[in-house]
């Protein structure tokens, strides 16, 4: 067995990564684009602070420079003009788009093509075969005394930060999805799940859930509160969404999800069929009653794309599942089987592509 082909059997990343630096580069006499990197990786956006995205040609040729956001949307481009001497050069990125608007922060991808006067042409894009390595973080606490979550990020990626109790019980979203730049983050938590009703500071069992990717290499970020959701003002014509590559086996999940399917989303939970008492009261159940879980109708989209499973928790023990489900979706439970007093029922929408919704209802039995 050659060795490339042992590579391409046991490190299939490694392998795409080979075959995109050396196909196409056979003779010193190919178009090449060499020694590309962005300096500085991370901008605040605006005249003062742009990008310079270095590269060397090795013949005379025209470069352009393009500009992607997370959703593959080309937002700007550039390019030399004249064709370039070949050596060294490079071209800059200001964060702004097309128009000059500055873009929304968040992390966007450089591509370079070149070509020359005969037809030959070359592209460098990174953007399917880097990144999307799952990253582990260890070191997540939480402070009690400050009201803050506190963990390290050893490399530039999006993460996804939830919390909830032993066994992988889910029972909020912390950080849904976010660039995040290498060093310490402190995110406040007021130590309650996500409807505000368990207190989880100070519970034994209580234990954070991160899933991390590395970005690619050629990733910019552009500093600032992250939107949740894609930002679009206008239609985007077809000729101006990158069509994403194939991408190695082995990434963290979220590295093959589309970036506007993929987030945390919002749902409901309420009682059905029952008069619900004014404020804050809580409501009083007894007998068969039955549920309503529904989706966000902003996140439904998230949710269709996605197999997905309910569980229902009554005080943080499932007490019933559903592995494959719709929404809107009734659930009818017995509940002289519950002891009387305070309860709370939350229910939980587990996507398979590891993306959850949550939410939780307090209610009172009387004996």
């Amino acid at each position: 067995m050659s060795v490339v082909s042992a590579i391409q059997r046991r490190v299939p990343g490694l392998y795409l990564l080979m075959m995109f630096l050396f196909a196409g580069h056979a003779s010193a006499a190919d178009l090449q684009l060499t020694g590309v990197s962005a300096s500085p990786a991370a901008i605040s956006g605006g005249p003062d602070e742009p990008v310079e995205i270095s590269f060397h040609i090795n013949q005379s040729g025209s470069v352009v420079l393009e500009i992607y956001d997370a959703y593959e949307r080309l937002v700007f481009h550039t390019s030399s003009q004249a064709p370039l001497a070949a050596g060294d050069h490079a071209l800059r990125w200001k964060g702004v788009d097309d128009r000059g608007k500055p873009v929304v922060p968040g992390a966007y991808y450089y591509v370079l093509k070149a070509s020359t006067k005969d037809g030959s042409n070359v592209t460098y894009d990174l953007s399917d075969i880097t990144g999307g390595k799952i990253l582990n973080i260890d070191d997540i606490r939480y402070l009690a005394d400050e009201g803050v979550v506190s963990y390290t990020v050893p490399a530039t990626s999006r993460l996804f930060v939830r919390y909830g109790i032993e066994e992988h019980v889910m029972l909020g979203t912390l950080v849904n999805g976010k660039v995040h730049l290498p060093g310490e983050y402190r995110v406040p938590w007021k130590g309650y799940d996500a409807s505000g009703r368990i207190r989880l500071a100070g519970h034994p069992k209580l234990e954070f859930f991160v899933h991390g990717m590395r970005l690619s290499r050629n990733a910019i970020i552009v500093k600032g509160a992250e939107p949740d959701r894609p930002v679009l003002t206008e239609p985007v014509d077809s000729a101006d969404i990158r069509t994403p590559g194939l991408k190695p086996v082995g990434l963290n999940v979220h590295a093959y999800h589309k970036r506007h399917l993929c987030r945390d989303f919002a749902i409901t939970l309420e009682l059905v069929g029952r008069k619900l008492p004014a404020g804050d009261a809580v409501p009083v159940v007894n007998g068969r009653t039955r549920f309503q879980v529904a989706v966000a109708p902003e996140d439904q989209a998230v949710v269709q794309s996605q197999r997905f499973e309910i569980q229902f928790y009554l005080d943080n023990q499932m007490v019933y599942e559903n592995e494959v489900s719709y929404t809107p979706y009734n659930w009818t439970w017995d509940m002289s089987r519950v002891p009387p007093g305070v309860h709370y029922l939350t229910a939980i929408v587990v996507g398979y592509g590891s993306h959850f919704g949550v939410s939780t209802m307090e209610f009172r039995i009387d004996g």
